[in-house]
């Protein structure tokens, strides 16, 4: 037996952007602010499920019976209704807009492109987006306001994530409602899973499909926590992507995670590295057969990614990593590592006041120095 010790890559992130059709056009330019002539229904919450499904835990002014509890780590979507009444003597035009503030105190909301805004028969009226810097959904209209004397009952939805649990039941105020909120600590420690892990979703009436998959995550979970580590050899993952989608962007991210103060590996990532760059794009040829293109991914010399299109008009997502862990995809380094998590600390002092996460340079040293034993 040979003892070696290495630096290695431990899992991927995977981002699929999907999109259906046509994209939205403009982004959000500053007009005039209309927020205080829009009336607000009552809002919904909805907790994710995996595999695009969603529960619901509130809706009209309350939580459902039996909701089940919110925990750290979970996806959480807000479904907002609303109306404006009397445009044309409001002066409500092209261009203005209104906002809502999300509760970024309590969960995180990534930055969107801009997203089509229906009425409640599916007109289009605008265009809306979540900024992650003002921490607002801002609406926005366009000439298909136009001539209308009402807008009512439109809806669109915003998707955070729980990061941090609450001392106890708390609220926050959303689009004119308070509502009451807690979130426990996670008992379902990130990486139980195993070695892959989907989870898709649609953000309202947009036409964008969002898929994440996490690949080898219990050896990255095992790792972490002391366990034995087994080399996976010539890992290759297949998808299929519907007919009436195309794919429009697609990421492979090798991310950080933050470690609970028991020591447990969370879910919760700190940074993520972008080594798409790293997979050789392999192209579909003329009478290619899915056998012998799956082959030639998989035989590739290194990590290689490539999409095949099939007689049915279906397309079938094909990476080859090779070896995890393995040395053929790059990782941070020690140090980088170590300076993410710095920086981290630094703009993100919430999440360690409570000593509910971890992390140490000793706890980083230990991803990256892994003693394997290879025969």
């Amino acid at each position: 037996m040979k003892k070696l010790y290495s630096k290695v890559l431990i899992i991927m992130s995977i981002s699929l952007f999907l999109v259906v059709g046509i994209m939205p056009t403009s982004a959000y330019a500053e007009n005039n602010d209309v927020t205080q002539y829009v009336q607000f229904g009552n809002n919904k919450m909805e907790v994710s499920k995996g595999n695009d499904e969603w529960e619901t835990v509130y809706q009209d002014g309350g939580y459902v019976e039996n909701a089940k509890p919110i925990y750290t780590g979970n996806k959480i979507r807000f479904t907002f209704t609303w109306s404006i009444r009397d445009l044309i003597t409001n002066n409500i035009k092209p261009g203005d807009y209104f906002e809502i503030k999300l509760p970024t105190e309590l969960m995180s909301f990534i930055t969107t492109e801009a997203k089509i805004l229906t009425d409640s028969n599916g007109q289009p009226l605008g265009e809306f987006l979540i900024s992650k810097e003002s921490g607002k959904v801002v609406v926005k209209f366009d000439e298909n306001i136009d001539g209308r004397l009402d807008i009512t009952n439109g809806t669109f939805n915003a998707i955070g994530t729980a990061d941090k649990k609450t001392d106890g039941k708390t609220v926050f105020e959303l689009a004119g409602e308070t509502i009451p909120f807690e979130v426990r600590q996670s008992n379902t420690l990130w990486g139980d899973v195993g070695h892959m892990n989907k989870q898709g979703w649609q953000e309202g009436t947009s036409n964008q499909v969002y898929w994440s998959l996490f690949v080898n995550q219990t050896n990255l979970k095992n790792i972490y926590e002391a366990r034995e580590t087994t080399v996976i050899t010539n890992v290759l993952l297949e998808d299929t992507i519907e007919k009436n989608m195309t794919l429009d962007r697609l990421t492979i991210n090798a991310p950080l995670m933050l470690s609970e103060s028991n020591g447990k590996l969370t879910w919760k990532s700190f940074s993520n590295k972008d080594i798409t760059s790293s997979f050789e794009i392999l192209t579909q040829n003329p009478d290619e057969s899915y056998s012998k293109f799956k082959a030639r991914v998989s035989g590739s010399d290194g990590p290689a990614r490539g999409l095949y299109l099939d007689d049915s008009g279906t397309n079938h997502l094909l990476i080859s990593f090779k070896n995890l862990p393995g040395s053929h995809l790059s990782n941070f380094t020690l140090e980088e590592a170590i300076s993410k998590l710095d920086t981290f600390k630094v703009s993100n002092p919430e999440y360690f006041e409570n000593d509910e996460y971890t992390q140490t340079v000793e706890d980083i040293t230990k991803l990256y120095e892994v003693q394997m034993v290879l025969e």
